[in-house]
C-alpha cells in the first residue's frame, strides 16, 4: 500500500509489505529504479523466489525455515510468479472521512485498475486472478468493506477474477449475500451505489459508514 515500493523494508517495520519484501528478497532491486510511485502508477514484479518461510506479524515476525518454491517457470525460464504494488491513500494523514468522498474513491478506482491491468507473462489469453486483501486498511485507516468493493469493480473492468482474504473480519464476510446480489450486473450500478452511500454520509441521512448494509438495503 506504500508509494515507496518496500516501505520500510531496509528500514523498521515488519508488517505485510516489509514481510513480502523479507523473504521474497529480489522484489527491493526494484527499491534501486522506482523511488516513488505517481498517481497514475502501479508496479509489476515477476518471478521474485520466495527464499523463506515465516510466522507472526509486526513484533512477532520471525524466521520459519527454509521454503520450497511451488511456482512453475514460463517458457522465458523465470518464475510464473506476480507481484502488483498498488499505493493506497492515507487516510490518517489526509482524513478518515475523505475516503467517503467521490474524487477519493475514484483515486482508489483507477489506482487499483491501472495494476490489475498488468499484462500476464507470455501474454496470456487466460489471466491470472487477483488475490488480494484489506488493501491500506491497516496504518492508513482504509474502510475495510469499502476498499473490498473498489477492488471488486477494477478487478472486474481489468477482466479478472478477485480473490479475496478477510482474515476472520466479520464485516467482510457479510459480504457474500451482496456478492450473490451484484455479480455479473454491471460495473456501473454498483458504483453508483457506492456514490450514492457517500452522498447519504455527507447529507447526514445515515449513521454510519457501513457501506455494504446501505447497498443491501437500497
Amino acid at each position: 500500500a506504500n508509494k515507496y515500493l518496500g516501505g520500510g523494508a531496509v528500514e523498521a517495520g515488519n508488517v505485510q509489505e516489509e514481510i513480502m519484501f523479507t523473504v521474497a528478497p529480489e522484489c527491493a532491486v526494484g527499491m534501486l529504479f522506482i523511488e516513488c510511485m505517481k498517481e497514475n502508477e502501479a508496479i509489476h514484479i515477476q518471478g521474485a523466489q520466495t527464499y523463506s518461510n515465516h510466522q507472526g506479524y509486526g513484533y512477532e515476525f520471525r524466521f520459519a525455515g527454509p521454503h520450497k518454491e511451488s511456482a512453475e517457470l514460463t517458457e522465458g525460464k523465470f518464475l510464473s510468479k506476480d507481484i502488483i504494488a498498488i499505493d493506497a491513500i492515507n487516510f490518517y494523514q489526509a482524513g478518515l472521512n475523505h475516503q467517503y468522498k467521490d474524487d477519493f474513491i475514484l483515486r482508489e478506482v483507477n489506482k487499483a485498475y491501472v495494476g490489475f491491468s498488468a499484462q500476464d507473462p507470455q501474454g496470456s489469453e487466460t489471466k491470472k486472478p487477483i488475490s488480494t486483501g484489506k488493501w491500506g486498511c491497516g496504518l492508513f485507516g482504509g474502510d475495510a468493506q469499502l476498499k473490498f468493493l473498489i477492488q471488486w469493480i477494477a478487478a472486474s473492468r481489468a477482466k479478472r477474477n478477485m480473490l479475496f482474504y478477510a482474515f476472520r473480519d466479520k464485516g467482510i464476510m457479510k459480504g457474500g449475500q451482496l456478492v450473490a446480489k451484484y455479480k455479473g450486473k454491471p460495473i456501473g450500478e454498483l458504483m453508483a451505489l457506492i456514490l450514492a452511500h457517500t452522498k447519504a454520509l455527507g447529507t447526514k441521512k445515515i449513521k454510519k459508514p457501513c457501506v455494504f448494509e446501505f447497498i443491501m438495503n437500497t
